[in-house]
Formats: C-alpha cells, structure tokens, sequence
C-alpha cells in the first residue's frame, strides 16, 4: 500500500493545500457568479464579490501581509492589490502578470510578478520583485524560469547565477554567495543544499545562515534524497544494498538519529505527528516525535500525505471521501468530501466534486460558505 501512496505523492496527483500564512483579520476568497470577494471566518462577507475574472474557484488569490493580487480591469488582463478592506492599493503596469499558482502574495515585505519583456523572435517573462506601494525592487535580466525562486523565507531568498545558487537579503545582495547546484528555502534556520564545491563532492549538505555546514552526507544515505527541516527533524533514506529493502529515519539539526530506521516511508513531521508506513507490513500510523506509533487502520492511500493543522489532518477513507482526524486517529469530522485542504485560522476549504461545489468548514464540520464550480474536474 505505501508503494502505491508514494507513487501518487511523487507524481504530484495528491497535493494539499500550501495556503500561506496572513494577518488578522483572516479572509478567506469566495467566487459567485464568476467574481472575486472576500469572506471571514463565521462566513460573512467582508468584500462582496465584485472583481471580474474567477468563473474558476482554482487557483484563487490569498491575503498575506494585508494585501492580495485582484485583477482591476473586466478582462483579467490587468492586476493590483487590495488591502482587507476592498480598497486598491496600488495598480500594476499592464506589462506586470501574476501566476497565483507560483507566487504573488506578500512575502516580508516583498512580492514575485512576472514582467513581460521583449526579447528575439518575440517576447519572455522575467521576475520581478515588487514592494508593498508595488515599486520595482530588482529585475532578473536573465529570465530563469518562473517559480525557480520562491520568495524570501526567515530573511533570506534562494537565488540563481550562473547556473548555481546561494541566497540573497531584501537588498538583492549575496549573503551566501552561489555554489550550489540546487537549494531549498530556509526552514527554521535551516537549508538543504546539494553539492557544487570541494566540500561537497557528489551529496548534499544542511547549512545555517552565513553558509556553515551543520552536517552533510557521510555516505550512510547513499543516493537518498533528504528533506528539509520539519518541527526540527528532517527524513533521510538509508542507502541499501541493491534490490535491498528501503528503509527511513529521522534525524535532528546536528544530524544524529532521532526516529528510526525502521520506517518504510514518512512525510514531514508537523504540529508534533508525522504519517508513516511502518512494519513488515507496511502499514499505516502516526508517529510522535518520542517515535511512538498509533496504527491508522481504515484510512485510503492519500492520507499518507496529510499533515496536522490546528489539530486536525484531512484524510481519506477507503471511499475515497475526506474528512478529519485528531491526533488518535479518530475521525473528528465525518468523511463526507470529495476533497479537503488543511484547517486555518478555524476554517478549511473542502469540495464536492461530484456535486460541481466548493465551500468552507468549521473545525465543527459546519458549512459556513458555499459555491458553485463552473471548472471542468478531473475524472473519477
């Protein structure tokens, strides 16, 4: 069964929600009649629907840091932001795109856009960095692929030059100077690089701000790919033998062995609870960060990728209905949706597919919005 769950991870068919983090008051988008507006955490509308261009719920602009990315013109060719109130904050210049399913939102201060640019044969996009009144901060002249950065993170941005990478401050100046072949973002304090220097000959390595090494590959985990930092553990797979059984653990930031190496397969530790596959049989638990193990029996292939948030995990059952579990592994909130994303600030997002609806729960399980989709879903 883990087998078939990684399958559908590593393909990406199985993602949930990676909902960024706001100031209050939390608003949460709704769509009617193929318009923009805003609503609060009981359902009420904050910002009625008015902005054009949202017949599809998917992707949907988010507040962070006050603000969010609305289109301003009826056409959806035109962008700006608004602040939680409704009001225009400031207007893009119409050469300035953003694709949500990437960025746009506020990130410490500054926002990703891609600028449309002339180039030979026709045009490109580049990046571009904008600030809170929507001033271009920096430009990549180069034109790495969009999303190749991913915003600044615990003050610093991974960054590439010259087919490297290091990571720059919020003045665009190297902190850690490219040297990298590829690098994730900063996770309490903490950033999985991979090799491009003397030190690193062919693995990977955890570095801290100022580029030290906390602790690199030994060769125990082979060609394994670690993870980042997750509640201050990180999963490694343990190098094997050909044809040899695969096997995880978990270490903590100075690299030594915390949970394992008995796991067949984990995903990151959040909120204290990690999903795993464990034992001969490969079977479904939760595991704490003292590596004790609750059985999850009951539970379909796609709750190996849950996490917990405020307490509560979307999984689903053997229908292939979600719901939400408590720690325990008891169902808090019946399986009943043909989808569900994690719980914030009280309230998640969840769909009924086959009914061609989307809406928001309570963490009681109370619908307290709900739309229609006019998108065409996959099929069952």
């Amino acid at each position: 069964m883990w087998r078939r769950a990684l399958l559908l991870f590593g393909l990406g068919l199985v993602v949930f929600c990676p909902c960024k983090g706001q100031d209050s008051p939390h608003l949460y988008p709704i769509v009617e009649n193929g318009k923009l507006g805003f609503i609060n955490g009981i359902g009420k509308e904050i910002i009625p629907p008015r902005f054009n261009g949202y017949e599809c719920f998917r992707p949907l602009p988010e507040f962070n840091e006050g603000l969010a990315p609305i289109h301003t013109d009826p056409d959806g060719s035109r962008w700006g932001y608004i602040d939680t109130t409704g009001k225009l904050v400031f207007s893009l210049p119409p050469d300035y795109s953003i694709r949500l399913d990437l960025e746009g939102t506020f990130h410490e201060g500054i926002a990703i856009v891609s600028i449309i640019a002339p180039s030979a044969g026709g045009v490109r996009d580049q990046l571009g960095w904008i600030d809170r009144t929507g001033h271009l901060l920096h430009l990549d002249i180069v034109g790495p692929v969009f999303g190749s950065s991913s915003g600044f993170h615990e003050g610093l941005m991974r960054f590439p030059s010259l087919q490297l990478w290091g990571y720059v401050d919020h003045s665009f100046q190297w902190v850690i100077p490219p040297q990298f072949h590829t690098a994730e973002d900063f996770q309490e304090g903490i950033a999985l690089v991979s090799a491009a220097d003397a030190r690193l000959p062919n693995g990977w390595a955890y570095i801290d701000k100022t580029g030290k090494i906390l602790f690199r590959d030994t060769g125990k985990y082979g060609l394994g790919i670690p993870r980042s930092f997750s509640d201050g553990l990180a999963e490694m797979e343990i190098a094997q033998p050909s044809g040899g059984p695969v096997s995880f653990e978990f270490v903590d930031v100075t690299g030594q062995l915390a949970i394992g190496p008995t796991l067949g397969m984990a995903r990151d530790f959040h909120e204290g609870y990690v999903f795993a596959f464990v034992g001969d049989d490969g079977h479904l638990a939760l595991i704490d960060k003292q590596g004790r193990q609750t059985k999850l029996d009951g539970f379909g292939p796609n709750a190996f990728n849950s996490q917990f948030h405020e307490g509560l995990a979307a999984v689903d059952d053997q229908g292939s209905l979600y719901g939400y579990i408590d720690p325990s592994g008891k169902w808090v909130i019946p399986p009943q949706f043909d989808y569900a994303e994690r719980f914030s600030d009280g309230v998640a997002r969840v769909e009924w597919r086959r009914k061609r609806e989307w809406g928001y729960i309570d963490k009681q399980g109370r619908v307290i919005w709900r739309g229609v989709d006019k998108c065409q879903y996959p099929a069952f």
